[in-house]
């Protein structure tokens, strides 16, 4: 379940304490009442935006925003996907389509040939 994002004057205040305090993260969580995780969350995502203290005047809560939370990358069309078409997976049967529990389990189509393996082992081992 996806947490409730704090306020910007909070993560404003969770980057103050870290950076112009050097408060650990458990100080500040303490003080802003918030999880220790949460705080290292901002301020991972805060070293990640390449954002340092004092941040920028002309910088406003959804500029901030926007840095800390980058939008979701738009979809990426089929044709540039990387895994091949469901077609070409289903139509090569290899050793893996055999194996129990593989997404695509082909082995009662295999025909396969002579002697098994566990016969012709069980012969050498005796």
């Amino acid at each position: 379940m996806a947490r409730k994002r704090l306020s910007m004057r909070k993560i404003r205040k969770v980057l103050r304490l870290r950076y112009d305090l050097r408060l650990s993260a458990r100080q500040i969580a303490k003080s802003c009442n918030i999880a220790r995780s949460t705080v290292s969350d901002y301020l991972f995502r805060a070293r990640n935006a390449g954002l340092c203290w004092p941040l920028p005047p002309e910088l406003d809560d959804t500029a901030l925003e926007n840095l800390l939370y980058p939008p979701a990358a738009q979809d990426v069309p089929q044709e540039k996907r990387q895994m091949p078409p469901i077609g070409y997976i289903t139509s090569n049967y290899t050793f893996t389509d055999a194996l129990p529990g593989s997404p695509v389990h082909n082995a009662h189509k295999i025909n396969l040939k002579g002697d098994s393996m566990r016969k012709k082992t069980r012969c050498l081992l005796t």
